[in-house]
Order: C-alpha cells, then structure tokens, then sequence
C-alpha cells in the first residue's frame, strides 16, 4: 500500500513538473517570438528612417557661389584628461563670491569697449589662470542673431565668473547670417564644427545670451556627462521642469527634462547624439529633442551644484522671426530613430566670417533657408491627429 501511495505520488509530480516545464518552454517561445515581432518592428521603422530625406534646406548658391557650402562633416575627436598635477588649480576656486549682484532689466550695460577695460587679462575671447594650470579647457558657444545689449550684458557678467572659477576659456558667438527664420539648433551644431577646428577643448557650454548665472558656484567645470547648467530657472519660480509630452513613441521617455538655457556636453556625447536636429526653424522642439537623444543613449542630465545653478533670464520680446511652430510636437515624436540621420551626420552651412574681438569670437554662418515642406509643416496643427499617423515631410 506504502508502495503504491509512494508510485502515485511521483507520478502526481512527474506531471506537475511536465506541466511546469511545458509552460517555460511555451513562455519561452513567446518571449522568443515577441523579441523577434520587435526586432523586425524596429528594423522596419529603421528602414523607414534611413530612407528619410532630411536636407530640408535650401541654399542659393548663384547669390555666394564664391563660399563653399560645408558639408560631410569630419570632427577629429579627442580623448578628455583630467589635468592633476602639483600645478593645477585648487579643487575648489578660492576667490568666489556666491551669490551675486545682477544688472535690472532697465539698466544700460557698460560698452564693449569699457568690459575690455575692466579685463586686460582677456585676450582675443580667451582667458587662463597665470598662478595655476587650469583643470578645465571650456568654449562657450553662444547661437546669437541681433542681441547686442544682451551679449552686452552676458559679457559683463560671465567674464568675472569664468576668470574666478579658475577656466581655461573663449567665449565664442556663432551669428545667424540674414534676416530668414531663425534655426538654434543648426547655429549650435554649425558652432561645434567651427570651434573644434579653432581650439581642442574639454567640455563645451551652449549658452543662450539671455541667462544669467545667479551664484558663481556653480561651476562651469566640465562633465563627462551632459550637464544642464540653468537648472533653476526663475522663469519657472526656480523649480526643475519636467512634462509630458502630448504623444511619445514606445522608445521615448516618460517625462522630458528641461534641457536649454545653458547646456555642457564632452564632444564625445556630443558626436555620440549626433549633435542636434537640423530640422527645427522658428521656436521651440528642439531642446526637448535633444533632451530625448541623450535619454536614449542612457545618459540623464546631472546637477552637482543644487540650488547654486538659478539662472535668471532678460526680459525681451519674442522676435518676429524666431515665431512658435505647431508642428514641432510630431516632428520631436520621431526624435530618437532619426537621431543617427538628422544632426551632424548632414550638416549643411556656409562660414562666412570668422573675427576674434577682445572678449568674444566670432563665426558668422548661413544655414540656408527653410524648405516650404518644412515651413508648411511646422506651420501645421497637429493636435487633433495622432503624431504616428502625421505625414512627415522627408516621406
């Protein structure tokens, strides 16, 4: 009887192991055939992309012939070392102030002519620490167009920060060339071209020209990972900024992070993102699509320094040329898998002019003009259509 118990028993086991092993071998297929159903998914949505025509520009090449138009861009890059030695500058810059006074809105800014005056130390845009070797090489890269009383006051300010953090630096402007609809991004990408061939440099800061840091201890120094700078905005009552985005793709962050004001990327995340998206002319989509590159490479944007990084922005008017696009939102959308194709990769502009002055460099560049696809479509509303079913206008 024992016996029996015993042979009823083992088999009651056999069949519960048979039916357990039946189950992960069917799980296991499942799991098998999904991966396969996404991976065809993705190299279906891939094809799509490489497939894209993303050179919505257009250059009038009988007006400037005689410039050639830069394209197939090649950046040598660089490997980033830190620089400790006996020399080096003190971990933590002995002569900084904290919090510091800031110019009203109303005030007027001192003449180019006297910020040069109160630092003979700058020369040519640049500026290192004669005591010590910096740890830090940094370019600031400022996109610019028509705002000469804000790059006025932005100088006056951020010279005396950078010397007292103890820099090795220029501060560069890359001047939008004409009076046609405005592109941030293209100017930025066009800007890490030029001043890659200008200087070798550790870290790069984009730096729109109207922040204002408020506490010069938060630094400037480089990271490895990009950094967003402008973290405290008092735009936004100085409170870090995260939304979602009315449509995102399966692949894309749940929540976008502010991203713009005053961003610091290596030039090897920079390269490794693509830089930035050509295809934004007017205002807004392309910090949140950038922001949505380096998520996607597994990097989130960091802030060592807290509550020392508010920034304040100068108040002014919105320019006519610089107007708000509706159709941003599906463009953003499509970020990540145009990423490899939209960017650097195909980069299209014309260096015009190049002029070291005593506190700034700089590159004069035309990006071309805005397609009319590209027009008509930003021009769109989109809101009450699904971003996947919006056609694109590189389809």
């Amino acid at each position: 009887m024992l016996r029996f118990h015993r042979l009823v028993t083992m088999r009651r086991e056999g069949s519960i192991l048979a039916v357990i092993v039946m189950n992960v071998v069917f799980m296991s297929m499942l799991f098998t055939r999904i991966e396969q159903e996404r991976s065809l998914k993705n190299e279906i949505t891939q094809n799509k992309y490489v497939e894209g025509n993303y050179l919505l520009d257009d250059f009038n090449e009988a007006s400037d012939a005689s410039i050639p138009l830069v394209d197939h861009v090649k950046i040598v890059e660089r490997n980033w070392t830190r620089r400790t030695s006996p020399q080096s500058c003190p971990l933590f810059p002995p002569g900084l102030k904290g919090k510091l006074d800031l110019p009203g809105n109303d005030s007027i800014p001192p003449s180019l002519d006297n910020i040069a005056g109160y630092h003979p130390d700058v020369k040519l845009g640049s500026y290192k620490p004669i005591h010590c070797l910096a740890r830090y090489k940094v370019a600031i890269v400022i996109p610019y167009r028509d705002r000469a009383e804000h790059l006025q006051v932005l100088l006056n300010h951020l010279h005396p920060v950078l010397k007292r953090q103890q820099l090795d630096y220029t501060i560069y402007t890359i001047s939008f060339a004409g009076n046609g609809t405005f592109n941030k991004a293209k100017l930025i990408n066009a800007g890490f071209v030029e001043v890659n061939k200008d200087r070798q440099y550790d870290c790069f800061v984009f730096h729109d020209v109207d922040v204002l840091v408020e506490n010069d201890h938060c630094l400037y120094w480089c990271s490895e990972e990009p950094r967003q700078l402008s973290y405290y905005l008092d735009k936004f009552d100085y409170k870090p900024l995260e939304y979602k985005y009315p449509c995102r793709s399966e692949s894309a962050p749940e929540r976008t992070k502010l991203f713009g004001g005053a961003v610091m990327f290596s030039q090897k995340v920079f390269i490794e993102v693509n830089g930035m998206s050509n295809l934004y002319w007017g205002w807004g989509g392309e910090d949140d699509d950038l922001y949505w590159r380096i998520w996607s490479k597994g990097y989130d944007i960091n802030n060592p320094y807290g509550e020392n990084c508010r920034f304040s922005m100068i108040k002014h008017q919105r320019e006519g040329y610089n107007r708000a696009n509706p159709g941003r939102i599906p463009l953003v959308y499509h970020s990540i898998g145009r990423m490899p194709y939209d960017g650097l990769s195909n980069l299209r502009y014309k260096k015009l002019g190049f002029q070291r002055y005593p506190l700034y460099v700089n590159i004069t560049v035309g990006v071309g003009k805005q397609h009319k696809k590209m027009h008509d479509f930003l021009s769109s509303d989109f809101n009450s259509t699904k971003c996947e079913k919006v056609k694109m206008p590189w389809e």
